[in-house]
C-alpha cells in the first residue's frame, strides 16, 4: 500500500489536530518544522509513534530551537524527508501557521506514486506574508525541497510578499533559495489575493 497521508505541521498548535487526522488513516506519516519541532516532545506524539506512525521532523530546525532527540519521539531528518512526503502521500495536509490546506487524496493528486517525475505533480508554495517574515524562508527551504525530488514548484506571492521578487535585500539563505529556483526553471505567479488560485496538485501555504 502506498502512502495515503502525508501531514507537514509547521505550528505546535496544530499537533493535535494533526494526530486526529492520523488516527484516521492506514497509512500516513507527520513531519515537523519551523516552530512545529517545538512538539516533539508532546506525550500525545510519542502514544501516537508508539502505535506505529512515522513522524520525522527537520534537525535543523530542531538545532535552531534548542529541541534535542528524545526517546520514542519523532526521528530526526531534513527537508528531503518532507519533500518526498509530499512526492509520494495520496492526501497532504499542511498547516504552517496560517490556514490548513487539505490537498485531497486518490486521484485529485494527479499521477499515482509509481508513475511521479518531474511535472507529475505541481506543488504551488504560496507566499502570504511580508517578505521578511521568518515564515517565508522556511516556505523557500521547503520550495527548494521539492525541487530536488524533481516536483514542478509554483511560487506564489501575494501582495505581502512582493518585495521579495522586487529588491535584493534579502538575508542570503533567502536569496540562494530564490536564485536556486529560478536557475531550475521554476514559475512564480504574483497573484492579487488569496482568493486567486493557481492550476496545482498540491498548495502549502505560508
Amino acid at each position: 500500500m502506498g502512502l495515503e497521508l502525508g501531514i507537514l505541521v509547521a505550528d505546535p498548535a496544530m499537533l493535535g489536530r494533526a494526530l486526529d487526522l492520523a488516527r484516521n488513516s492506514d497509512e500516513a506519516q507527520l513531519f515537523l518544522m519551523d516552530d512545529g519541532v517545538r512538539a516533539a516532545d508532546a506525550p500525545a506524539l510519542r502514544a501516537a509513534i508508539d502505535d506505529g506512525l512515522e513522524a520525522t521532523l527537520c534537525a535543523m530546525d530542531a538545532e535552531a530551537r534548542g529541541v534535542v532527540a528524545v526517546r520514542g519521539g519523532p526521528r530526526f531528518g531534513s527537508q528531503w524527508d518532507h519533500a518526498v512526503m509530499v512526492r509520494d502521500a495520496a492526501r497532504v495536509v499542511a498547516m504552517t501557521g496560517g490556514r490548513i490546506d487539505d490537498n485531497g487524496g486518490g486521484e485529485a493528486l494527479g499521477s499515482p506514486r509509481s508513475a511521479l517525475g518531474r511535472g507529475a505533480r505541481r506543488v504551488a508554495v504560496r507566499l502570504t506574508r511580508e517578505a521578511s517574515h521568518p515564515k517565508i524562508a522556511q516556505a523557500l527551504r521547503s520550495a527548494v525541497g521539492y525541487a530536488g525530488v524533481e516536483l514542478a514548484v509554483i511560487l506564489v506571492v501575494e501582495p505581502p510578499a512582493r518585495a521579495l521578487l522586487n529588491g535584493e535585500d534579502h538575508p542570503p539563505a533567502v536569496m540562494r533559495a530564490l536564485s536556486t529556483l529560478r536557475a531550475l526553471g521554476h514559475k512564480f505567479t504574483e497573484v492579487d489575493s488569496t482568493a486567486t488560485r493557481v492550476s496545482c496538485d498540491v498548495e502549502v501555504s505560508w
